[in-house]
């Protein structure tokens, strides 16, 4: 929807043009290009460039008919998105147009225009040079009375584009005039959509709504308030919504992209397009029971696999109410599946309550409700219970490997290798091929968990020799993983090659395959090769299965092996400009200030903070954004924020790798103020703490120069001896024993 805006307000410019009366065939021509633009349609755009090449041609001594030409050959091609052609166009235009014609300045901001849209399609290494020329090329228009509100509408949109958010958000505040207000609210809103501020955002774009001049912005301020609620999830009232863009804005140029919104909304609230509808036909007119219940059980399924797991088990249970008592089988299956839902909710009380309402409709099914009901108690941490439910399933000689499998489950959760290990051999001696698959399998897992490789890796081929076709992908994933703990890389390698070479026999396989063969090449010290595969996985996982992970694993390891930080910087904000996920956006802006922590510019690693939401990134970030912020503010000699972040840091998150290099700038910033106690303590607190850390040499030493400084000469002089013997291959030997030479 982003290029709405562009079209509705070059159409409004296109307007202000003047026309002395006798141009009729220009006047004309420029009907035919608004026409063209308002019905969408690009052979009347093609037909009106013909009927300005032929006046060109047939005028081309009148410099007054060249300079409108031109400027409307430029418009024509722009509403058909050749931006490079438009530019062109309204360069030729600016060559006949003096600075005191009226549409000198409409030629000016058509160019700036054009320019920014054709930077927004273009290639990251160009767009900054293309979007920074059309800020130059907008400065023309500051004189000019009568475009100050368009001014700064574009300086707006040019700097977001930048990612210049704060500058874009104070031009569009500049924005006063009530033709332009809800242009600049719309962008507001965008910029703080792509922030993941979703409230904010949404209340941006019902303001550009209700200040919308046109039925184009409109559509697009709805269009994208709907967006907004479903990231928030807020897809019934987000429905609402776009029943209003469908219902009154439908028959505009962008009614494909309504109605694909609306169809994604209805098969996330449960509708799914063609096929929901048909079912529910097949509901209302069913004749029977057993049609009945196929479609409640079709339409829970379409609901489950989109994630809509309440739909899911409303369906379910309905077919359930309808067909427990002519079709207990069936729809047991479906209640198993309700249960398999409810277990994963962790919601210990509806799940026990269901589970007695299904022993209540299922009498026949006691033994099986046992064995589900184990499950359930499982995870809820209640293994007694699951294990006396799980024995009386043996007991009754039904669902022999189930129960087993399920028991060995048990006993992996509470740490009892050795029972689980026996109950999964109960598995393997079974006999069924599936369930020898399964116990091989889990069987791998335990001894992988224990760090057995060995055993493992027999295990996992077991399970490879009893896999089926389709469940040989996972056991050769497997045998790559457990040969990567177990440093084969060489063989771990050739494993996952294998499963990625079978792209389009497994997707998903290939990308997990892909993803832990960067692992490997990561734990061989080949992080370029690691990169290589991230970016594979970026471009065929159409799932955006691993978007998130890999994107973030790829700009770590960028960090990690020293590339440079502001290519590192303009990557990440490439990608932020892509990702509507607001945790990934968290995350991406703390790598982005890690970068800049890199290049050693420390004003704009915390500058690049300010947007990072604290709550949205993980624990190991929310070490590294303390330690920013902590090392910010000990430069500004901020000592009470200094304190809280490092405070926080320490305490809340001490795993944190950042964690000890913090302890040392805290400890250093105390003895550059000559607060030797204070820097002391927190020396020990680092070498104490952290008796691995790389700096505790250092660590020691500046322990001996607060003793020395404190006039504590015999402390510091064992200090000193104890780093020497401790650390005998430090750069700062040679310092304590000089410094041991002057105590004495």
């Amino acid at each position: 929807m982003r290029k709405i805006l562009a079209l509705v307000l070059l159409c409004t410019c296109l307007t202000l043009m003047a026309f002395t009366q006798d141009l009729f065939e220009l006047k004309s021509v420029q009907s035919k290009i608004l026409l063209a633009y308002e019905l969408n349609d690009h052979s009347l755009l093609d037909a009106a460039i013909m009927d300005l090449q032929k006046i060109i041609l047939d005028r081309g001594s009148d410099p007054y008919v060249l300079s409108k030409a031109h400027l409307l050959t430029g418009d024509a091609y722009f509403y058909k998105g050749f931006y490079s052609l438009a530019l062109e166009s309204y360069d030729k235009a600016l060559q006949y147009t003096g600075k005191d014609d009226q549409d000198y300045p409409y030629a000016v901001y058509s160019k700036c225009y054009a320019t920014y849209h054709m930077a927004l399609e273009t290639q990251q290494s160009n767009r900054d040079s293309l979007l920074s020329q059309a800020l130059i090329l907008l400065e023309q228009l500051v004189s000019f009375s009568g475009y100050q509100q368009d001014y700064y509408l574009l300086k707006g949109m040019i700097q977001k584009a930048k990612g210049d958010y704060l500058g874009a958000s104070a031009s569009f505040d500049a924005v006063t005039d009530p033709d332009a207000v809800g242009f600049a609210s719309y962008y507001k809103g965008l910029i703080f959509f792509e922030q993941g501020n979703y409230p904010s955002a949404i209340l941006a774009f019902e303001r550009a709504n209700q200040f919308g001049q046109s039925p184009e912005l409109m559509a697009a301020s709805i269009y994208q308030t709907i967006r907004a609620m479903m990231n928030l999830q807020n897809y019934r009232e987000a429905l609402q919504y776009s029943e209003n863009l469908v219902r009154n804005y439908s028959t505009t140029r962008y009614r494909d992209e309504i109605f694909m919104l609306h169809v994604e909304l209805l098969y996330r609230t449960g509708e799914y397009e063609n096929a929901a509808r048909y079912i529910e036909y097949i509901i209302e007119s069913a004749n029977s029971t057993r049609e009945l219940i196929d479609a409640y059980n079709a339409m829970g399924w379409l609901a489950y696999k989109s994630g809509n797991y309440e739909t899911a088990l409303n369906n379910w249970n309905k077919a359930i109410t309808v067909g427990a008592a002519e079709y207990p089988i069936e729809t047991f299956e479906m209640a198993k599946q309700a249960i398999d839902i409810l277990r994963n909710t962790g919601d210990s009380a509806k799940m026990v309550a269901y589970l007695n309402q299904m022993k209540a409709t299922f009498p026949s099914q006691g033994t099986a409700l046992d064995l589900e009901s184990a499950k359930v108690y499982i995870s809820l941490g209640r293994y007694s219970e699951a294990e006396v439910l799980l024995q009386r399933v043996l007991s009754s000689g039904l669902f022999y490997q189930e129960a087993n499998f399920t028991l060995a489950q048990l006993f992996q959760k509470t740490g009892d290798m050795k029972r689980a290990q026996d109950y999964v051999d109960r598995v393997i001696r079974s006999g069924n091929q599936a369930a020898i698959y399964q116990g091989y399998t889990f069987q791998g897992d335990l001894y992988l968990q224990t760090g057995d490789y060995a055993k493992a890796k027999i295990a996992y081929e077991n399970a490879m020799k009893n896999a089926s076709d389709a469940e040989r992908s996972q056991a050769t994933l497997n045998l790559g993983i457990v040969a990567l703990n177990a440093k084969d890389y060489t063989t771990a390698q050739k494993q996952f090659e294998t499963l990625k070479n079978e792209i389009t026999k497994d997707l998903s396989a290939a990308l997990d395959a892909a993803f832990y063969l960067a692992e490997t090449y990561i734990a061989r010290n080949l992080p370029t090769s690691a990169l290589s595969e991230y970016d594979w996985i970026l471009r065929n996982d159409v799932s955006k299965k691993y978007d998130k992970t890999v994107t973030l694993k790829k700009y770590t390891v960028m960090l990690e092996t020293n590339q440079d930080p502001l290519e590192i910087a303009r990557q990440i904000d490439a990608a932020l400009q892509t990702t509507s996920d607001s945790s990934l956006s968290a995350e991406l802006k703390y790598l982005r200030a890690e970068a800049f922590l890199k290049k050693g510019d420390l004003i704009s690693a915390f500058e690049a903070l300010r947007d990072a939401n604290f709550d949205q990134l993980s624990t190991g970030s929310k070490g590294g954004y303390l330690y920013i912020r902590g090392k910010y503010y000990a430069s500004q000699g901020n000592e009470g924020e200094m304190r809280a972040s490092f405070e926080q840091l320490i305490d809340q998150f001490p795993q944190s790798p950042k964690t000890p290099w913090a302890i040392q700038d805290y400890a250093l910033y105390y003895y550059n103020k000559n607060d030797y106690n204070n820097a002391k303590n927190l020396f020990f607190k680092m070498i104490t703490s952290y008796p691995d850390f790389s700096k505790n040499d250092t660590a020691y030493y500046y322990i001996g120069l607060c003793y020395e400084k404190s006039g504590e000469r015999d402390k510091a002089i064992k200090i000193y001896q104890d780093m020497i013997a401790k650390y005998p291959a430090s750069s700062r030997v040679s310092e304590a024993k000089k410094r041991i030479e002057a105590l004495q």
